[in-house]
C-alpha cells in the first residue's frame, strides 16, 4: 500500500505544478456572469480530472493492493462514461432533460450488467426484519442512483463543500473497512483539489461531482447486499443533499420553472450570504458528521434524522428571515 500512497502523492504534486499548462490545453473554464456566478475570472472545471487520474492509478497499481482484492473493472469503465459525460455538460451544457434521460439509461445499463447492484431489500435499523423490494428493485435503485447523481451535482454550489463531504463519506467507507484503498486514493485527490478549489483555481465541474457521486452510489450500492450500512444510516449521510433536492424541486415547479433551473436559492448559499465561506462550510458539515457520529454511537439513526430535518428547515426560515441583517 505504501508504493500506492507514493505514487498517489507524487503524481497529484505533478498535476499541481502543471495545472495552469493542464487548464489551457483542454480550456475548459467556467466563465463569469452578471447574474448568479459569484466569481469575476474565469475558473477551470478540472476537478473530475484529479479523482479520474487517481481512480485510474488506484487500477494500474492494483497488484500492489492488500484488501480490494477482487478488482471490479466494470467500476472503472461506468466511472469513464460519467465522467466524459460531465465534461461534455460542462463544455457544451446538455439539455436537463436529455441529461435525465442519459442518466436513466446509464443507471439501467450499470445495474443491468451487474446484478450485485441492485437494492433487493432495505434494512432498518429500528426493524427486525429486512423490507424486500421484490419486483421494484431494480426500478427503486435507478431511482436512488438519479437521485443522488442529481443531489450531489446540486449540492456542489461553493467552494470546499462537496469535496469535504465527499471526503466525509470515503471516510465512513474506510471506517467501515469497506473499499479501503480506493477511499483512501480518492480523499488523496479530494485533499489536492481542495487547495486548488480554495485558491480559486479549479471547480469540480459537472466531471467531478458526477463522478465523485457515482462512486459513493456505487461502494453503498455495493454494500447492500453484505448489509454494512442500515438504509436509514445511508439516509441521515445524504439527508443534506437530498432535503434541498427535494425542496428545490417542488419549489420550482411551483413558481412555473423547470425543476433543473439552476438558481441561488440552495441551503449553502443562504449560508454563504450570511455568514461567509469557511462557516458556511463548517455548519454543513457539522450538521452531517455530528448527527452521524451520535446516531453511530446511540444507534438512533432515525432520531438524529429527525433531528436533521427540524435543524435544516428552522435554519432555512432563520436565514431568509434575516438574510439581510448582516
Amino acid at each position: 500500500m505504501l508504493i500506492v500512497i507514493l505514487s498517489v502523492i507524487l503524481i497529484n504534486l505533478i498535476i499541481i505544478k502543471y495545472f495552469n499548462q493542464i487548464t489551457k490545453y483542454i480550456n475548459l473554464f467556467d466563465h463569469p456572469d452578471d447574474n448568479r456566478k459569484i466569481h469575476t475570472k474565469k475558473i477551470a472545471l478540472l476537478g473530475g480530472s484529479i479523482v479520474f487520474v487517481n481512480l485510474s492509478l488506484y487500477y494500474l497499481l492494483s497488484p500492489f493492493l492488500i484488501n480490494d482484492m477482487e478488482i471490479d473493472y466494470s467500476l472503472w469503465v461506468f466511472s469513464f462514461f460519467i465522467f466524459i459525460l460531465g465534461l461534455l455538460d460542462d463544455k457544451y451544457k446538455i439539455n436537463s432533460n436529455l441529461k435525465f434521460f442519459l442518466f436513466i439509461i446509464f443507471s439501467y445499463l450499470l445495474l443491468k450488467i451487474d446484478n450485485n447492484l441492485i437494492i433487493s431489500q432495505l434494512n432498518f435499523s429500528f426493524l427486525e426484519n429486512n423490507i424486500s423490494l421484490g419486483k421494484f428493485s431494480l426500478f427503486f435503485s435507478i431511482l436512488a442512483l438519479i437521485i443522488f447523481l442529481n443531489a450531489f451535482n446540486m449540492f456542489d454550489g461553493i467552494n470546499l463543500q462537496s469535496s469535504i463531504y465527499a471526503i466525509f463519506i470515503f471516510s465512513v467507507f474506510i471506517l467501515n473497512n469497506f473499499y479501503i484503498e480506493l477511499s483512501t486514493i480518492i480523499i488523496f485527490s479530494l485533499s489536492f483539489f481542495i487547495y486548488l478549489n480554495y485558491k480559486n483555481i479549479s471547480f469540480l465541474g459537472d466531471n467531478g461531482s458526477l463522478l465523485i457521486a457515482f462512486l459513493i452510489s456505487y461502494i453503498f450500492f455495493q454494500s447492500s447486499s453484505k448489509e454494512i450500512f442500515y438504509a436509514d444510516e445511508i439516509l441521515l449521510i445524504m439527508l443534506i443533499p437530498g432535503l434541498d433536492l427535494i425542496r428545490l424541486f417542488f419549489t420550482r415547479l411551483m413558481q412555473a420553472k423547470s425543476p433543473f433551473t439552476p438558481d441561488d436559492n440552495h441551503f449553502h448559499h443562504h449560508l454563504l450570504k450570511k455568514f461567509g465561506l469557511i462557516k458556511a462550510n463548517l455548519i454543513v458539515f457539522l450538521l452531517i458528521s455530528i448527527p452521524y457520529t451520535l446516531a453511530s454511537i446511540t444507534n438512533q439513526f432515525l432520531l438524529l434524522i429527525i433531528i436533521v430535518l427540524s435543524i435544516y428547515f428552522f435554519m432555512l426560515w432563520f436565514l431568509k428571515k434575516n438574510i439581510y441583517e448582516i
